[in-house]
């Protein structure tokens, strides 16, 4: 699942760089904002990124901005991300999603969610629908297809 999250995240990179971006001297940065940086996801992120060949201060930069536990610094966190010019924002919790939809941002945001429609944070799985997009986790029938689409994208 994880290398799937990275290469939705590069899918969403792609789209919002111009053309030759990694031969200029700034490299596209991605914000990852999450809870804590002792427990969270970011270092199987980092790991992913490798694997692909993305080297963290040569051809893509990654800022981190975690709450600590406190959901009311989101707010700060996504508006620095924002004043720093990230290309897109992950998140790595249901806080850190919530907040970043409720900040309406015009940078897209790329998340993991048990229920992404429920929890209204797209319109549906097929058309989401503004600047979000994501990974459900549901485990019905009916998103085994998207799963399946989604892997073959990124692992063709």
């Amino acid at each position: 699942m994880l290398a799937t999250l990275v290469a939705l995240i590069l899918t969403v990179l792609s789209t919002v760089l111009p053309a030759g971006a990694e031969q200029r001297a700034n490299i596209p940065m991605v914000g990852w904002l999450g809870p804590n940086p002792e427990t969270g996801p970011h270092r199987g992120f980092r790991s992913g990124l490798r694997e692909l060949g993305y080297a963290e201060g040569q051809n893509i930069a990654i800022e981190y901005r975690f709450s600590e536990g406190k959901v009311e610094r989101y707010a700060g966190e996504i508006e620095e991300l924002g004043r720093l010019n990230a290309k897109v924002i992950v998140t790595d919790s249901f806080p850190a999603t919530n907040a970043a939809k409720q900040e309406r941002l015009a940078i897209p945001v790329v998340f993991v969610s048990a229920d992404p429609v429920g929890s209204g944070f797209v319109n549906s799985l097929a058309r989401p629908g503004g600047n979000m997009t994501g990974l459900s986790l549901m485990i019905e029938e009916q998103f085994s297809g998207k799963w399946l689409e989604l892997l073959k994208e990124s692992a063709p």
